[in-house]
C-alpha cells in the first residue's frame, strides 16, 4: 500500500516506511536552501545534493547578495512583493539569531542612483529608512559628472554567499543529507536513481533541459581595498539591462 510521500509495506509485525529518494541538482544559492527546505520539512525523504561545483567555487559564492528585487520581468507584482517579504523576514530572523554574523548576513546603507525620476518602489516598506535623496546630497557624495540626478537612500540586507553556503552545508549533511560530486549532462541519468529530481542548476538549464531561454549575465567585478567607510552605491537606468554598476562592501 502506498501514498504520499512514503510508500508503507506492511508486514506482520507492523509497517515499514520506505523513504522516497530525492536528488537535487546544483549546490548554489538555490540549490542548498531547496536541499535543506525538502530535508526538513518533508518527512521520509532521503536527499541528495548534485552537483560538478561546491563552494566556493560556484556562481552563487561570487553574487552580491543584496535585498532588492529588481529585473523580475513579467511576474505578477505581488507574487514577487510576498516572495521578497518572505525572504526578508527569513534573513532578519538569521540575522537577529547568535549565528548571523557568522553567516555573512548584515544590514549595510546604501544608494540606488539613477539618471531620471523614479517612484518609490512596491517593496520601500520593507527595508529601514527609505527616503528619496535631494539633488544637493548627491552632489555632496558623488561627482557631479556621473550623470545620476536622482536617488534613493536606504539600509537593506547583505548576504554574503562564501560564508552562508558553507553553513547550509553543514545544516544540510546535520539533517542526514548526501553529497555527489558529479557532473549531470540529462535529467533521464538520474531517473532510476531517484523517485524525484529537482533541477536548481541555474544557468546549466540551458543544455541540461534545452532551456533556451536561460543565458548567463555577463559582468565583471573587481576587488578593491576599502578606504575608509563605503555604503552600497547602485547605478542603473530600469529597462537598461546593461547599464548596471555597483559597489557592495564586505
Amino acid at each position: 500500500m502506498s501514498g504520499g510521500i512514503g510508500s508503507v509495506v506492511y508486514n506482520r509485525t507492523r509497517p515499514v516506511i520506505m523513504k522516497r529518494k530525492v536528488g537535487v541538482i546544483g549546490a548554489g544559492v538555490i540549490g542548498l536552501p531547496t536541499a535543506v527546505n525538502i530535508i526538513e520539512n518533508i518527512p521520509d525523504v532521503e536527499v541528495t545534493l548534485i552537483s560538478e561545483k561546491f563552494s566556493p567555487d560556484t556562481t552563487g559564492d561570487g553574487s552580491a547578495g543584496w535585498w532588492e528585487p529588481y529585473l523580475i520581468g513579467d511576474n505578477p507584482p505581488l507574487k514577487m512583493k510576498r516572495w521578497g517579504k518572505a525572504t526578508w523576514d527569513h534573513l532578519t530572523a538569521l540575522l537577529r539569531s547568535e549565528i548571523g554574523a557568522d553567516i555573512g548576513i548584515q544590514l549595510v546603507a546604501g544608494y540606488n542612483l539613477y539618471k531620471t525620476f523614479q517612484q518609490a518602489p512596491d517593496w520601500k516598506d520593507e527595508v529601514l529608512g527609505f527616503r528619496q535623496v535631494s539633488r544637493d546630497e548627491l552632489l555632496q557624495i558623488f561627482p557631479a559628472d556621473t550623470g545620476f540626478n536622482y536617488g534613493w537612500a536606504f539600509t537593506s540586507l547583505v548576504t554574503e554567499c562564501s560564508k552562508y553556503l558553507p553553513w547550509l552545508m553543514k545544516r544540510f549533511q546535520k539533517q542526514g543529507g548526501r553529497v555527489q560530486q558529479r557532473r549531470v549532462k540529462t535529467i533521464g541519468e538520474l531517473v532510476a536513481e531517484y523517485d524525484v529530481v529537482v533541477n536548481c542548476t541555474g544557468v546549466a538549464s540551458y543544455d541540461l533541459v534545452n532551456d533556451k531561454k536561460v543565458i548567463p549575465y555577463k559582468g565583471q567585478l573587481i576587488k578593491v581595498e576599502p578606504n575608509g567607510y563605503i555604503p552600497i552605491v547602485f547605478g542603473y537606468e530600469p529597462g537598461d539591462k546593461d547599464a548596471k554598476q555597483y559597489i557592495i562592501p564586505r
